[in-house]
């Protein structure tokens, strides 16, 4: 493929993710809130918004440092799969620290332990986006594979909305619909990356974790 094909696949890829965040929520937004009503949907939001501060621990910024990687060593594929696999490895470890650490927090501050369920359903995103391989799709410069796995997920997403959220009780199944529908991206992406670009999860190597 022409480097120009590769950037304008690229770019067209990146604008359709954009439309979708703005254009999907426009279906599903006004239903939510007027079945679950306004107070619990911020109830949802503000868990998100605190689910986001723990994903600083998993993030590690390998969406500055591993695309770089890829894209370096793209037609190395044993290179690859150690980088893969390695960060892969890290991100896991500290996925476990961040869940730790998230569940205590829940445990021992009153306003989120009220609404404990809803905290423990949205920490589902600390797992999808730890585990996310979209890093390894933007070092290759395969932008589609994240496109087809957000329109996916999204897709999921609004028609499991509109299928189990019923009443306002129901608010607390919202984060874990979500999380669920981000599920079918992430194995999306990861039979793109193992079946088709042939990339193999193998033990990581201590030495080169120590590097990172």
């Amino acid at each position: 493929m022409s480097h120009k094909k590769v950037l304008f696949t690229n770019f067209a890829s990146l604008s359709i993710v954009q439309i979708a965040g703005f254009v999907l929520p426009l279906i599903y937004l006004p239903y939510l809130v007027r079945v679950i009503g306004p107070d619990k949907f911020g109830a949802i939001a503000f868990a998100q918004a605190v689910v986001l501060y723990f994903n600083l621990i998993t993030n590690l910024g390998t969406h500055l440092y591993a695309p770089r990687e890829i894209a370096v060593n793209k037609e190395n594929h044993l290179k690859i799969s150690n980088l893969v696999s390695n960060i892969l490895f890290l991100k896991l470890f500290f996925l476990i620290v961040a869940i730790f650490t998230y569940i205590v927090v829940i445990d021992i501050v009153p306003k989120f332990n009220e609404e404990k369920i809803l905290f423990i359903f949205t920490g589902g995103f600390l797992i999808t986006t730890a585990l996310s391989p979209v890093w390894f799709f933007q070092g290759i410069e395969k932008m589609a594979n994240i496109a087809i796995a957000n329109l996916l997920s999204r897709t999921l997403g609004i028609f499991l909305i509109f299928s189990v959220i019923r009443g306002r009780s129901d608010y607390i199944y919202v984060p874990l619909i979500n999380v669920l529908a981000q599920l079918l991206g992430l194995f999306f992406m990861y039979y793109i990356m193992i079946a088709k670009e042939k990339i193999k999860i193998i033990k990581p190597n201590i030495s080169l974790i120590k590097n990172f």
